[in-house]
């Protein structure tokens, strides 16, 4: 029976770039005063309510540092494509699967991505973006939006995710669900009850 399966771009599709840490040692800034911030804002950051720009002015505001002529949020960000994961995806839609993306992600940083040759998301039926759909992860209706928008009943449709924090929103709207970790052996194992 076809599935819906929809994959964590950061960290899965492709290898996770550490953006908050690159950030403190470029911006001089103490891991633990720049944290809280970013945790505070970050989902008005991937729901493209709060603008990478503005949040800079909030940073500033609380640190006094002087961000005005950087963009390191999208400087730093670094794209590794994990090919493991390509031809997982390949291989799920040779088999009558419909694959597509479930992000969250910034404008600059999709663009960024989508720039790369080869291009990691060209893989996907489909792309869906936090801040285009102007919904977060682990939110329901995150997981909800694309459900709907797909055609698909919940229990047909699999979330992989390198987020424990953000596939609870996906078990909350039905969804099967697999904590991606690098553990390619047990992803492999899990796929093929679905190949």
């Amino acid at each position: 029976m076809k599935k819906l399966f929809v994959f964590d771009v950061g960290g899965v599709v492709i290898f996770n770039s550490p953006i908050v840490e690159d950030f403190c040692k470029a911006a001089n800034l103490e891991y633990d005063v720049f944290l809280p911030i970013w945790q505070k804002h970050e989902h008005d950051i991937h729901a493209g309510i709060l603008s990478c720009q503005e949040f800079y002015r909030i940073v500033e505001k609380e640190t006094n540092i002087d961000l005005a002529n950087t963009n390191y949020i999208v400087d730093l960000l670094k794209v590794k494509a994990n090919p493991f994961i390509a031809s997982c995806i390949l291989k799920l839609r040779e088999h009558g699967h419909r694959v597509v993306s479930g992000s969250n992600t910034i404008a600059p940083h999709w663009s960024k991505i989508k720039s790369q040759n080869p291009n990691p998301l060209a893989v996907f039926d489909k792309l869906y973006a936090s801040f285009e759909m102007q919904r977060s992860k682990p939110d329901v209706d995150f997981y909800q939006y694309i459900i709907e928008s797909e055609g698909f009943s919940p229990k047909d449709c699999i979330m992989i995710d390198d987020s424990k924090r953000n596939l609870e929103g996906a078990k909350e709207a039905g969804m099967v669900t697999y904590n991606y970790l690098l553990d390619n052996d047990n992803f492999a194992s899990f796929l093929e009850q679905y190949l």
